[in-house]
């Protein structure tokens, strides 16, 4: 082998050696799991949504009485039961609505059932959490209707 050669194979065999080096991360297979963080969306999920309220802006929608960029907040007053607060629009009260949930946190689904003043409407919501305290989500009724949202939790 000539003397080029050899130096060809020594600076390629370097340069592999450079590129598949350890990040500055460590190695991510460590056996101390403290060392490692899960930011998933599941992982940020609350166990719970019971005593919390949710503020919720809509960026699009198909079929819903909420308006694009309108609002409204969500008290989760307990384990199993919501009160959703609209925001009026232009100068509309609208009254609150009220109702059953059930919450899957590992999944991210909140499953609406209204009690008031609309008996039987029911909603199905997608959350993504992007923090520990705020997402979005996409939202899905029984006839097809669609909405997308942000939310921010706004009380504890």
């Amino acid at each position: 082998m000539s003397k080029r050669a050899f130096y060809l194979f020594g600076l390629l065999l370097a340069a592999v050696w450079f590129l598949c080096g350890c990040t500055e991360q460590g190695n991510a297979n460590t056996a101390d799991p403290s060392g490692q963080t899960n930011n998933t969306p599941a992982a940020l999920a609350p166990e719970s949504l019971s005593g919390k309220s949710y503020t919720f802006t809509v960026t699009s929608n198909q079929g819903f009485l909420e308006p694009f960029n309108s609002g409204y907040t969500i008290d989760f007053n307990s384990e199993t039961s919501y009160t959703l607060h609209p925001a009026g629009q232009n100068g509309q009260a609208t009254p609150d609505r009220q109702g059953n949930y059930t919450y899957d946190a590992r999944m991210g689904i909140v499953h609406f059932a209204e009690t008031a003043p609309q008996s039987g409407r029911t909603i199905d919501a997608a959350l993504t959490y992007t923090s520990p305290t705020a997402g979005t989500a996409h939202l899905t009724g029984r006839n097809g209707e669609s909405q997308d949202v942000v939310f921010y939790q706004s009380a504890p």
